[in-house]
């Protein structure tokens, strides 16, 4: 499955998840934003509302050698969204929102704890 506005696809070796990549490494000063797809411990139910919530993450992590980055999301992570996440359109916003100029950066920066909520964190349009 590919993200209708051509975003890249990412799992992460070291904690064994999968995110969209919203913008890659040098392109921002913040560094990689990616928003989570799957939790940290996909067969719990624990990291899941994170997920839900539409996490969305800057780090300036260097990728593993054993990381995966695909055009193509892999069946089984969309069936396992479907199964965890059960509001297909929290799913589509995950898949393919063109959430990064919604981002408010400076409020990223004081709330983020391994990532902060998109609804946290938009721009409120006036």
């Amino acid at each position: 499955m590919k993200s209708l506005n051509g975003d890249k696809f990412v799992y992460s070796a070291y904690w064994r998840t999968w995110s969209r990549i919203l913008s890659p490494y040098g392109a921002l000063p913040v560094g990689q934003v990616e928003v989570d797809l799957t939790a940290v411990n996909p067969t719990s139910a624990h990291g899941w509302p994170k997920v839900s919530s539409i996490n969305i993450r800057a780090h300036r992590t260097a990728q593993d050698f054993a990381d995966i980055v695909t055009d193509d999301l892999p069946d089984s992570v969309l069936e396992l969204m479907q199964v965890r996440i059960d509001d297909q359109e929290i799913i589509d916003h995950l898949l393919h929102a063109d959430l990064l100029p919604q981002i408010d950066w400076y409020t990223y920066r004081k709330i983020c704890n391994g990532g902060a909520s998109f609804n946290a964190i938009k721009i409120i349009q006036g």
